[in-house]
């Protein structure tokens, strides 16, 4: 084979590898917070559109923090807002932010640190149309040092 042939069964291999990876996600948005600086009175706001009310959807809290974090674990309120007005609230405590030793336990780079917690396992939106999501801590500090980011993202739960 030349190496173009090889060049083009590679491009074509890792197009059909992003793609597939692209389907497994539901939904994905992160905010980045102000100088790793999460006030109380900051909620990050996420919100997105679906017409899909038969698949089963698994829903992730994505926390990005740094060193300066303090503390070995998160608390925070998740408030859904549904295409009809009702809303549903879920307080999601993350324990594990670190080892009992000070180890972060996220995936890390250049000192940041990445947690996916999955906070709904296997379920389906009951209606089409707008959805939203806030996320606001719930720890003691009216300032949380050392978050650099918070997300959420949704799969397609027989996707794995």
């Amino acid at each position: 084979m030349t190496n173009r042939h090889v060049f083009i069964t590679a491009l074509v291999t890792l197009t059909l590898f992003v793609s597939s990876c692209d389907q497994e996600q539901f939904f994905f948005e992160a905010k980045v917070i102000e100088q790793g600086e999460w006030p109380l009175d900051y909620s990050p706001f996420f919100s997105f559109n679906t017409t899909d009310t038969s698949s089963y959807l698994d829903f992730y809290l994505d926390i990005r923090n740094n060193e300066k974090y303090r503390y070995r674990n998160i608390y925070t309120f998740i408030d859904m807002t549904f295409p009809n007005g009702r809303q549903l609230k879920d307080t999601i405590h993350f324990p594990n932010m670190a080892t009992s030793d000070g180890a972060w336990t996220g995936k890390g780079i250049g000192g940041s640190y990445d947690n996916s917690i999955l906070y709904k396992s296997r379920k389906k939106l009951p209606l089409p149309g707008d959805y939203k999501i806030k996320v606001t801590h719930a720890m003691r500090d009216t300032v949380l040092v050392g978050i650099e980011k918070v997300g959420i993202h949704i799969d397609l739960h027989n996707a794995k």
